[in-house]
Protein backbone atom coordinates (compact mmCIF):
# COMPACT_ATOMS: atom_id res chain seq x y z
CA UNK A 1 0.00 0.00 0.00
CA UNK A 2 1.62 3.09 -1.05
CA UNK A 3 0.22 5.40 2.35
CA UNK A 4 -3.09 5.20 4.48
CA UNK A 5 -5.86 6.97 4.17
CA UNK A 6 -8.95 7.95 5.93
CA UNK A 7 -11.09 4.97 5.12
CA UNK A 8 -8.18 2.21 4.71
CA UNK A 9 -8.28 0.63 8.55
CA UNK A 10 -12.30 0.68 7.97
CA UNK A 11 -11.63 -1.41 4.56
CA UNK A 12 -9.14 -3.68 6.13
CA UNK A 13 -11.60 -4.55 9.17
CA UNK A 14 -14.42 -5.59 7.11
CA UNK A 15 -16.55 -2.31 7.70
CA UNK A 16 -19.06 -1.94 4.36
CA UNK A 17 -20.11 1.40 4.73
CA UNK A 18 -18.55 4.83 6.07
CA UNK A 19 -19.88 8.20 5.80
CA UNK A 20 -17.07 11.15 5.28
CA UNK A 21 -17.68 14.30 6.67
CA UNK A 22 -15.59 16.68 4.06
CA UNK A 23 -15.56 20.03 2.30
CA UNK A 24 -13.11 18.76 0.01
CA UNK A 25 -14.18 15.66 -2.25
CA UNK A 26 -11.52 16.17 -4.84
CA UNK A 27 -8.89 15.78 -2.05
CA UNK A 28 -10.54 12.85 -0.15
CA UNK A 29 -10.82 10.95 -4.17
CA UNK A 30 -7.42 11.45 -4.90
CA UNK A 31 -6.02 10.09 -1.17
CA UNK A 32 -8.48 7.02 -1.63
CA UNK A 33 -7.08 6.31 -4.92
CA UNK A 34 -3.33 7.22 -4.33
CA UNK A 35 -3.75 4.99 -1.05
CA UNK A 36 -5.63 1.75 -2.50
CA UNK A 37 -3.46 1.71 -5.96
CA UNK A 38 -1.68 -1.30 -4.93
CA UNK A 39 -3.48 -2.49 -1.63
CA UNK A 40 -2.05 -5.12 -0.15
CA UNK A 41 -0.66 -6.32 -3.25
CA UNK A 42 2.62 -5.21 -5.29
CA UNK A 43 1.08 -5.87 -8.63
CA UNK A 44 -1.10 -3.13 -9.78
CA UNK A 45 -2.94 -5.57 -11.80
CA UNK A 46 -4.71 -6.37 -8.24
CA UNK A 47 -5.21 -2.71 -7.17
CA UNK A 48 -8.77 -2.09 -5.53
CA UNK A 49 -11.09 -1.40 -8.21
CA UNK A 50 -12.71 2.21 -7.17
CA UNK A 51 -16.21 3.45 -8.63
CA UNK A 52 -17.85 6.59 -7.95
CA UNK A 53 -20.98 8.29 -8.30
CA UNK A 54 -22.71 11.08 -7.83
CA UNK A 55 -26.64 12.99 -8.27
CA UNK A 56 -25.51 12.92 -12.02
CA UNK A 57 -26.29 9.28 -11.66
CA UNK A 58 -23.56 7.88 -13.97
CA UNK A 59 -21.58 5.52 -12.53
CA UNK A 60 -17.88 5.73 -13.28
CA UNK A 61 -14.47 4.14 -13.02
CA UNK A 62 -12.58 6.67 -10.82
CA UNK A 63 -9.32 5.82 -12.08
CA UNK A 64 -10.34 6.08 -15.97
CA UNK A 65 -13.30 8.29 -15.88
CA UNK A 66 -15.10 4.80 -17.89
CA UNK A 67 -18.79 4.71 -17.25
CA UNK A 68 -19.89 2.15 -16.28
CA UNK A 69 -22.86 0.61 -17.89
CA UNK A 70 -26.67 -0.45 -16.58
CA UNK A 71 -29.06 -2.69 -17.16
CA UNK A 72 -30.87 -2.66 -20.46
CA UNK A 73 -34.23 -1.10 -20.50
CA UNK A 74 -37.12 -3.79 -21.75
CA UNK A 75 -38.38 -3.49 -25.22
CA UNK A 76 -34.92 -1.59 -26.60
CA UNK A 77 -33.21 -2.69 -29.53
CA UNK A 78 -30.23 -5.24 -28.89
CA UNK A 79 -27.88 -2.87 -30.69
CA UNK A 80 -28.47 -0.08 -28.33
CA UNK A 81 -26.33 1.75 -25.97
CA UNK A 82 -26.77 0.74 -22.35
CA UNK A 83 -27.54 3.43 -20.33
CA UNK A 84 -25.26 4.33 -17.25
CA UNK A 85 -25.95 2.97 -14.00
CA UNK A 86 -28.18 5.26 -11.79
CA UNK A 87 -27.87 5.34 -7.57
CA UNK A 88 -29.82 2.41 -7.01
CA UNK A 89 -27.45 0.21 -9.99
CA UNK A 90 -24.58 1.33 -7.92
CA UNK A 91 -25.26 -0.38 -4.89
CA UNK A 92 -26.43 -3.36 -6.63
CA UNK A 93 -23.13 -3.37 -8.79
CA UNK A 94 -20.43 -2.83 -5.83
CA UNK A 95 -22.21 -6.01 -4.02
CA UNK A 96 -21.18 -7.59 -7.17
CA UNK A 97 -17.63 -6.64 -6.77
CA UNK A 98 -15.06 -8.35 -4.68
CA UNK A 99 -12.45 -6.05 -2.71
CA UNK A 100 -14.17 -2.55 -4.14
CA UNK A 101 -15.06 0.95 -3.02
CA UNK A 102 -17.45 2.60 -4.05
CA UNK A 103 -17.68 6.68 -3.69
CA UNK A 104 -21.17 7.68 -3.36
CA UNK A 105 -21.38 11.72 -3.28
CA UNK A 106 -24.94 13.74 -2.65
CA UNK A 107 -26.12 11.03 -0.81
CA UNK A 108 -27.23 12.80 2.27
CA UNK A 109 -29.81 14.05 0.04
CA UNK A 110 -31.06 10.98 -0.63
CA UNK A 111 -30.61 9.20 3.03
CA UNK A 112 -34.33 9.62 4.39
CA UNK A 113 -35.94 8.58 1.00
CA UNK A 114 -36.64 4.88 1.69
CA UNK A 115 -36.55 4.18 -2.31
CA UNK A 116 -33.21 5.49 -2.20
CA UNK A 117 -31.83 4.09 0.96
CA UNK A 118 -33.25 0.52 0.93
CA UNK A 119 -30.97 -0.68 -2.10
CA UNK A 120 -27.89 0.70 -0.22
CA UNK A 121 -29.18 -0.94 3.16
CA UNK A 122 -29.92 -4.20 0.96
CA UNK A 123 -26.51 -4.22 -0.55
CA UNK A 124 -24.55 -4.09 2.90
CA UNK A 125 -24.38 -7.83 3.33
CA UNK A 126 -23.24 -8.56 -0.09
CA UNK A 127 -20.36 -6.09 -0.09
CA UNK A 128 -19.42 -6.90 3.99
CA UNK A 129 -19.03 -10.55 2.95
CA UNK A 130 -17.03 -9.43 -0.57
CA UNK A 131 -14.17 -7.21 1.24
CA UNK A 132 -16.23 -4.14 -0.40
CA UNK A 133 -16.61 -1.15 0.90
CA UNK A 134 -19.36 2.05 0.46
CA UNK A 135 -18.18 5.33 1.11
CA UNK A 136 -20.63 7.92 1.30
CA UNK A 137 -19.14 11.54 1.20
CA UNK A 138 -20.57 15.02 2.03
CA UNK A 139 -19.87 18.06 4.25
CA UNK A 140 -22.30 17.21 7.66
CA UNK A 141 -23.44 13.57 8.14
CA UNK A 142 -24.53 12.65 11.19
CA UNK A 143 -27.98 11.98 12.88
CA UNK A 144 -29.47 14.85 10.83
CA UNK A 145 -29.00 13.59 7.69
CA UNK A 146 -29.06 9.93 8.10
CA UNK A 147 -32.23 8.03 8.58
CA UNK A 148 -32.60 5.63 11.79
CA UNK A 149 -32.33 2.99 9.66
CA UNK A 150 -29.09 3.68 8.19
CA UNK A 151 -27.16 5.41 11.00
CA UNK A 152 -25.93 2.28 13.02
CA UNK A 153 -24.98 0.51 9.62
CA UNK A 154 -22.21 3.08 8.85
CA UNK A 155 -19.33 4.28 9.93
CA UNK A 156 -19.18 8.27 10.45
CA UNK A 157 -15.67 9.75 9.68
CA UNK A 158 -14.50 13.09 9.34
CA UNK A 159 -11.70 13.92 6.75
CA UNK A 160 -8.93 16.53 8.33
CA UNK A 161 -8.15 19.46 7.17
CA UNK A 162 -4.36 19.58 5.31
CA UNK A 163 -1.53 19.50 7.83
CA UNK A 164 1.23 21.43 7.78
CA UNK A 165 3.05 19.17 5.35
CA UNK A 166 0.38 19.56 2.78
CA UNK A 167 0.88 22.70 3.24
CA UNK A 168 4.19 23.53 2.91
CA UNK A 169 4.44 21.55 -0.33
CA UNK A 170 1.35 24.22 -1.43
CA UNK A 171 3.93 26.97 -0.76
CA UNK A 172 6.70 25.35 -2.85
CA UNK A 173 4.57 24.49 -5.34
CA UNK A 174 3.66 28.41 -5.71
CA UNK A 175 6.87 29.66 -4.83
CA UNK A 176 8.54 27.68 -7.41
CA UNK A 177 5.32 28.58 -10.20
CA UNK A 178 6.68 32.28 -9.65
CA UNK A 179 10.80 32.04 -8.83
CA UNK A 180 10.03 33.20 -6.20
CA UNK A 181 13.53 32.52 -3.22
CA UNK A 182 11.99 32.00 -0.19
CA UNK A 183 13.90 30.57 2.27
CA UNK A 184 12.65 27.84 4.33
CA UNK A 185 11.64 29.98 7.24
CA UNK A 186 9.65 31.94 5.15
CA UNK A 187 7.73 28.67 3.58
CA UNK A 188 7.01 27.33 6.84
CA UNK A 189 5.91 30.40 8.48
CA UNK A 190 3.17 30.95 5.52
CA UNK A 191 2.45 27.25 5.73
CA UNK A 192 1.57 28.13 9.64
CA UNK A 193 -0.46 30.82 8.52
CA UNK A 194 -2.81 29.12 6.32
CA UNK A 195 -4.33 26.30 8.86
CA UNK A 196 -7.69 26.13 9.38
CA UNK A 197 -8.06 26.17 5.43
CA UNK A 198 -8.80 24.05 2.98
CA UNK A 199 -6.20 22.61 0.10
CA UNK A 200 -7.96 24.78 -1.73
CA UNK A 201 -8.37 27.57 0.19
CA UNK A 202 -4.81 27.69 0.88
CA UNK A 203 -4.02 26.95 -2.44
CA UNK A 204 -5.99 30.55 -3.75
CA UNK A 205 -4.29 32.21 -0.62
CA UNK A 206 -0.76 31.52 -2.25
CA UNK A 207 -1.30 32.29 -5.58
CA UNK A 208 -2.91 35.85 -4.40
CA UNK A 209 0.54 36.48 -2.04
CA UNK A 210 2.64 35.24 -4.94
CA UNK A 211 1.51 37.64 -7.58
CA UNK A 212 1.85 40.11 -4.39
CA UNK A 213 5.43 39.47 -3.83
CA UNK A 214 6.13 40.02 -7.76
CA UNK A 215 4.85 43.37 -7.14
CA UNK A 216 6.02 44.08 -3.40
CA UNK A 217 8.31 41.60 -2.06
CA UNK A 218 8.02 38.09 -0.31
CA UNK A 219 7.35 40.20 2.74
CA UNK A 220 4.01 41.30 1.34
CA UNK A 221 2.59 38.30 1.03
CA UNK A 222 1.65 37.36 4.85
CA UNK A 223 -1.00 40.19 4.98
CA UNK A 224 -2.56 38.33 2.12
CA UNK A 225 -2.86 34.95 3.41
CA UNK A 226 -4.22 36.61 6.60
CA UNK A 227 -7.20 38.31 4.58
CA UNK A 228 -7.33 35.15 2.55
CA UNK A 229 -8.04 33.17 5.75
CA UNK A 230 -9.96 36.33 7.28
CA UNK A 231 -12.29 35.84 4.34
CA UNK A 232 -12.46 32.46 4.49
CA UNK A 233 -13.18 31.91 8.01
CA UNK A 234 -15.78 34.46 7.96
CA UNK A 235 -17.20 32.33 5.24
CA UNK A 236 -18.31 29.83 7.77
CA UNK A 237 -21.01 31.46 9.16
CA UNK A 238 -19.76 31.17 12.89
CA UNK A 239 -16.13 31.94 12.88
CA UNK A 240 -14.23 35.35 12.40
CA UNK A 241 -11.02 36.25 12.58
CA UNK A 242 -10.95 39.72 14.21
CA UNK A 243 -8.21 42.08 13.08
CA UNK A 244 -5.42 42.66 15.67
CA UNK A 245 -5.80 45.47 18.24
CA UNK A 246 -3.10 47.60 19.61
CA UNK A 247 -3.00 47.29 23.27
CA UNK A 248 -2.28 50.53 23.82
CA UNK A 249 -5.93 51.36 22.54
CA UNK A 250 -7.49 49.46 25.81
CA UNK A 251 -7.91 52.52 28.46
CA UNK A 252 -6.41 51.10 31.75
CA UNK A 253 -6.90 47.49 32.84
CA UNK A 254 -3.27 47.67 34.12
CA UNK A 255 -3.31 44.86 36.05
CA UNK A 256 -4.73 42.59 33.49
CA UNK A 257 -2.59 43.95 31.09
CA UNK A 258 0.66 42.90 33.63
CA UNK A 259 -1.00 39.86 34.21
CA UNK A 260 -0.92 38.77 29.97
CA UNK A 261 2.78 40.04 30.24
CA UNK A 262 4.06 38.50 32.92
CA UNK A 263 2.44 35.77 33.82
CA UNK A 264 0.89 34.39 30.58
CA UNK A 265 3.61 35.71 27.72
CA UNK A 266 6.32 33.37 28.69
CA UNK A 267 4.24 30.44 29.95
CA UNK A 268 2.12 30.45 26.13
CA UNK A 269 4.08 26.84 25.01
CA UNK A 270 3.68 25.21 28.60
CA UNK A 271 0.88 22.85 28.24
CA UNK A 272 0.40 22.88 31.92
CA UNK A 273 0.17 26.28 33.05
CA UNK A 274 -0.70 27.89 29.94
CA UNK A 275 -4.67 29.08 30.95
CA UNK A 276 -7.33 27.12 28.75
CA UNK A 277 -10.37 29.89 29.48
CA UNK A 278 -10.86 32.75 31.45
CA UNK A 279 -14.31 34.96 32.22
CA UNK A 280 -14.43 38.79 31.75
CA UNK A 281 -17.12 39.65 33.62
CA UNK A 282 -18.86 43.38 34.00
CA UNK A 283 -21.40 45.74 32.69
CA UNK A 284 -21.81 46.67 29.25
CA UNK A 285 -19.59 49.18 27.39
CA UNK A 286 -16.86 47.91 29.86
CA UNK A 287 -14.16 47.22 27.39
CA UNK A 288 -14.13 43.25 28.09
CA UNK A 289 -14.26 42.40 24.08
CA UNK A 290 -11.90 44.98 23.74
CA UNK A 291 -9.55 43.56 26.02
CA UNK A 292 -9.88 40.01 25.06
CA UNK A 293 -8.93 41.34 20.84
CA UNK A 294 -5.85 42.56 22.24
CA UNK A 295 -4.67 39.53 24.43
CA UNK A 296 -4.06 38.10 20.69
CA UNK A 297 -1.96 41.25 19.88
CA UNK A 298 0.20 40.24 22.78
CA UNK A 299 1.00 37.04 22.06
CA UNK A 300 1.36 37.51 18.66
CA UNK A 301 -1.54 34.82 17.90
CA UNK A 302 -4.67 35.23 15.57
CA UNK A 303 -7.73 36.42 17.22
CA UNK A 304 -10.78 34.38 16.33
CA UNK A 305 -14.87 35.37 17.21
CA UNK A 306 -16.95 32.18 17.73
CA UNK A 307 -20.61 33.46 17.56
CA UNK A 308 -21.76 30.18 19.24
CA UNK A 309 -25.50 30.90 19.04
CA UNK A 310 -24.93 30.84 14.70
CA UNK A 311 -24.15 27.55 15.19
CA UNK A 312 -27.98 26.81 15.99
CA UNK A 313 -29.96 24.24 13.49
CA UNK A 314 -33.03 23.72 13.24
CA UNK A 315 -32.79 20.15 11.97
CA UNK A 316 -31.93 17.37 14.38
CA UNK A 317 -27.99 16.97 14.80
CA UNK A 318 -27.65 20.02 13.22
CA UNK A 319 -26.44 22.20 15.80
CA UNK A 320 -24.00 19.36 17.41
CA UNK A 321 -22.60 18.94 14.00
CA UNK A 322 -21.72 22.43 13.15
CA UNK A 323 -20.17 22.88 17.18
CA UNK A 324 -18.04 19.86 16.04
CA UNK A 325 -16.83 21.50 13.02
CA UNK A 326 -15.79 24.62 14.53
CA UNK A 327 -13.76 23.02 17.11
CA UNK A 328 -11.76 21.16 14.54
CA UNK A 329 -11.11 24.37 12.68
CA UNK A 330 -10.16 26.17 15.27
CA UNK A 331 -7.99 23.36 16.81
CA UNK A 332 -6.27 23.68 13.07
CA UNK A 333 -5.93 27.42 13.50
CA UNK A 334 -4.07 27.49 16.58
CA UNK A 335 -2.20 28.99 17.86
CA UNK A 336 -5.01 31.77 18.71
CA UNK A 337 -7.58 33.35 21.18
CA UNK A 338 -10.94 32.53 20.96
CA UNK A 339 -13.36 35.29 21.73
CA UNK A 340 -17.55 33.61 22.70
CA UNK A 341 -19.19 37.06 23.54
CA UNK A 342 -21.85 37.05 26.41
CA UNK A 343 -21.08 33.72 27.24
CA UNK A 344 -24.75 33.45 28.64
CA UNK A 345 -26.37 33.68 25.79
CA UNK A 346 -24.28 31.17 23.97
CA UNK A 347 -24.71 28.53 27.35
CA UNK A 348 -27.66 29.80 28.78
CA UNK A 349 -31.04 27.73 28.83
CA UNK A 350 -29.33 25.01 29.80
CA UNK A 351 -30.95 24.17 32.88
CA UNK A 352 -34.52 23.92 30.67
CA UNK A 353 -32.77 22.71 27.89
CA UNK A 354 -34.51 18.93 28.06
CA UNK A 355 -38.19 21.05 28.62
CA UNK A 356 -37.18 23.61 25.83
CA UNK A 357 -35.16 21.95 22.75
CA UNK A 358 -35.00 18.63 23.39
CA UNK A 359 -31.67 18.66 25.01
CA UNK A 360 -29.81 20.10 22.55
CA UNK A 361 -28.17 22.71 24.62
CA UNK A 362 -27.05 20.55 27.24
CA UNK A 363 -25.88 18.31 24.68
CA UNK A 364 -23.80 21.46 22.86
CA UNK A 365 -22.48 22.05 26.67
CA UNK A 366 -21.18 19.25 27.19
CA UNK A 367 -19.08 19.05 24.10
CA UNK A 368 -17.81 22.37 24.82
CA UNK A 369 -16.80 20.88 28.27
CA UNK A 370 -15.62 18.11 27.16
CA UNK A 371 -13.24 20.13 24.32
CA UNK A 372 -12.37 22.78 26.74
CA UNK A 373 -10.62 20.35 29.03
CA UNK A 374 -9.07 18.06 26.72
CA UNK A 375 -8.04 19.57 23.60
CA UNK A 376 -4.64 19.52 23.21
CA UNK A 377 -3.85 22.32 20.82
CA UNK A 378 -2.27 25.99 21.90
CA UNK A 379 -6.01 28.09 22.18
CA UNK A 380 -7.02 30.19 24.96
CA UNK A 381 -10.61 31.03 25.12
CA UNK A 382 -11.94 33.83 26.88
CA UNK A 383 -15.86 34.64 26.97
CA UNK A 384 -17.21 37.73 28.29
CA UNK A 385 -20.37 37.71 30.43
CA UNK A 386 -23.07 40.31 31.79
CA UNK A 387 -25.00 37.83 33.80
CA UNK A 388 -22.42 35.04 35.83
CA UNK A 389 -25.10 32.99 37.24
CA UNK A 390 -26.81 32.56 34.05
CA UNK A 391 -23.59 30.13 32.80
CA UNK A 392 -23.34 26.33 33.99
CA UNK A 393 -21.12 25.81 36.85
CA UNK A 394 -19.22 22.89 35.18
CA UNK A 395 -18.10 25.49 32.77
CA UNK A 396 -17.07 27.86 35.49
CA UNK A 397 -14.90 25.27 37.41
CA UNK A 398 -10.96 25.27 37.68
CA UNK A 399 -9.37 23.30 34.77
CA UNK A 400 -11.61 24.73 32.01
CA UNK A 401 -11.87 28.39 33.41
CA UNK A 402 -8.46 29.45 34.98
CA UNK A 403 -9.24 33.04 35.43
CA UNK A 404 -11.93 35.20 36.30
CA UNK A 405 -11.19 38.61 35.81
CA UNK A 406 -13.79 41.79 36.80
CA UNK A 407 -14.26 44.96 34.65
CA UNK A 408 -15.51 47.57 36.74
CA UNK A 409 -16.45 50.92 35.81
CA UNK A 410 -13.43 52.96 34.76
CA UNK A 411 -11.20 54.75 37.58
CA UNK A 412 -10.02 58.43 37.42
CA UNK A 413 -6.65 57.39 35.44
CA UNK A 414 -8.74 55.01 33.23
CA UNK A 415 -11.02 57.86 32.11
CA UNK A 416 -8.75 59.84 31.70
CA UNK A 417 -6.74 57.18 29.35
CA UNK A 418 -9.74 56.24 27.47
CA UNK A 419 -10.81 60.24 26.53
CA UNK A 420 -7.35 60.38 25.46
CA UNK A 421 -7.59 57.04 23.15
CA UNK A 422 -10.86 58.61 21.53
CA UNK A 423 -9.73 62.15 21.09
CA UNK A 424 -6.84 61.41 19.68
CA UNK A 425 -8.55 58.93 17.18
CA UNK A 426 -10.80 61.78 16.38
CA UNK A 427 -7.70 64.21 15.99
CA UNK A 428 -8.83 66.63 18.54
CA UNK A 429 -6.04 68.79 19.72
CA UNK A 430 -5.89 68.36 23.74
CA UNK A 431 -1.62 68.44 23.96
CA UNK A 432 -2.47 69.71 27.54
CA UNK A 433 -4.21 67.03 28.52
CA UNK A 434 -7.07 69.63 29.61
CA UNK A 435 -9.88 68.12 27.51
CA UNK A 436 -8.95 64.68 29.09
CA UNK A 437 -9.21 65.81 32.08
CA UNK A 438 -12.13 67.79 32.18
CA UNK A 439 -14.19 64.65 30.43
CA UNK A 440 -13.00 62.64 33.31
CA UNK A 441 -14.11 65.07 35.93
CA UNK A 442 -17.49 65.13 34.42
CA UNK A 443 -17.83 61.07 33.80
CA UNK A 444 -17.52 59.46 37.23
CA UNK A 445 -18.79 56.17 37.28
CA UNK A 446 -19.32 55.98 32.99
CA UNK A 447 -18.59 53.37 31.01
CA UNK A 448 -15.69 53.01 27.95
CA UNK A 449 -18.44 53.33 25.86
CA UNK A 450 -20.03 56.51 26.99
CA UNK A 451 -17.17 58.55 27.44
CA UNK A 452 -16.49 57.83 23.50
CA UNK A 453 -20.60 58.54 22.98
CA UNK A 454 -19.71 61.65 24.67
CA UNK A 455 -16.63 62.27 22.61
CA UNK A 456 -17.92 62.16 19.59
CA UNK A 457 -20.99 64.25 20.75
CA UNK A 458 -18.74 67.13 21.81
CA UNK A 459 -17.23 66.38 18.12
CA UNK A 460 -19.95 66.67 16.28
CA UNK A 461 -20.94 69.73 18.02
CA UNK A 462 -17.16 71.51 17.15
CA UNK A 463 -16.70 69.68 13.90
CA UNK A 464 -13.90 68.24 15.87
CA UNK A 465 -12.44 71.23 17.02
CA UNK A 466 -13.67 69.85 20.94
CA UNK A 467 -13.60 72.80 23.51
CA UNK A 468 -13.80 71.74 27.41
CA UNK A 469 -17.58 73.28 27.00
CA UNK A 470 -18.18 70.73 24.48
CA UNK A 471 -17.30 67.75 26.55
CA UNK A 472 -19.02 69.35 29.79
CA UNK A 473 -22.54 69.46 27.27
CA UNK A 474 -22.50 66.65 25.84
CA UNK A 475 -21.98 65.19 29.25
CA UNK A 476 -24.90 66.69 30.24
CA UNK A 477 -27.32 64.54 27.93
CA UNK A 478 -26.14 61.22 29.28
CA UNK A 479 -27.60 59.62 31.43
CA UNK A 480 -24.66 56.45 32.44
CA UNK A 481 -25.96 52.93 32.96
CA UNK A 482 -24.61 53.61 36.72
CA UNK A 483 -27.88 55.38 37.20
CA UNK A 484 -30.16 53.10 34.87
CA UNK A 485 -29.02 50.40 36.64
CA UNK A 486 -27.22 51.17 39.99
CA UNK A 487 -28.75 47.26 41.45
CA UNK A 488 -27.22 45.54 38.14
CA UNK A 489 -23.91 46.72 38.98
CA UNK A 490 -24.32 46.46 42.63
CA UNK A 491 -25.25 42.59 42.14
CA UNK A 492 -21.98 42.17 39.43
CA UNK A 493 -19.44 43.70 42.19
CA UNK A 494 -21.26 41.31 44.83
CA UNK A 495 -21.09 38.48 42.70
CA UNK A 496 -17.30 39.51 41.66
CA UNK A 497 -16.19 39.35 45.35
CA UNK A 498 -13.67 36.48 44.36
CA UNK A 499 -12.84 37.37 40.80
CA UNK A 500 -9.38 39.54 40.08
CA UNK A 501 -10.00 43.27 39.70
CA UNK A 502 -9.19 44.05 35.83
CA UNK A 503 -9.17 47.95 36.66
CA UNK A 504 -6.19 50.12 37.13
CA UNK A 505 -6.72 51.59 40.88
CA UNK A 506 -7.85 55.21 42.16
CA UNK A 507 -4.75 57.25 42.43
CA UNK A 508 -2.74 56.99 45.58
CA UNK A 509 -3.63 59.91 47.58
CA UNK A 510 -0.25 62.00 48.52
CA UNK A 511 1.38 61.53 51.63
CA UNK A 512 1.73 64.54 54.06
CA UNK A 513 5.49 65.62 54.60
CA UNK A 514 6.62 68.28 57.21
CA UNK A 515 5.34 69.00 60.41
CA UNK A 516 1.97 69.54 61.76
CA UNK A 517 1.63 72.42 64.58
CA UNK A 518 -1.30 72.87 65.87
CA UNK A 519 -2.80 76.27 67.50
Amino acid sequence: MNNDCIITKHRRAGYPAAAVNTDEESRLIAEILSAHTCDDETDSAHAAGIYSIDATGELQNARTGEIIPGEMPPGMPPNAPKPPRQYRGAFDFIAEQDDAILIVADFQHQAKNPAQYRPFLNSLPAVKANGSIIVLIGPNFGDNNLSAEIAPAVAILDHELPDDAALLDAVETMAHAVEADLTDEVKHRFAKSARGLTQEQAENAFSISAIEALHNGADAMAGVIETEKMRCLKNSGSLQLVPPVDPASVGGLEPFKEYAQNELKDNLEDDLLRPRGMIFLGVPGGGKSLTGTALGSVFGWPTVLWNVPACKSGVVGGTEANIRRDMKTLEAVSPCVVIIDEAEKAFGGHASSANTDGGTMLGVVGMFLTWLQEHQSEIIVTMTCNDFHLLPPALTRGGRIDEKWFVDLPSTPERVAIANIHLNRLGCNDPAGVLAETLAAHSKDWTGAEIEQAVKSAARRTRRNVTKQALIDACAVIRPISETSEKYINELRETARDFRIANTPEKAKAKATGRKIRK
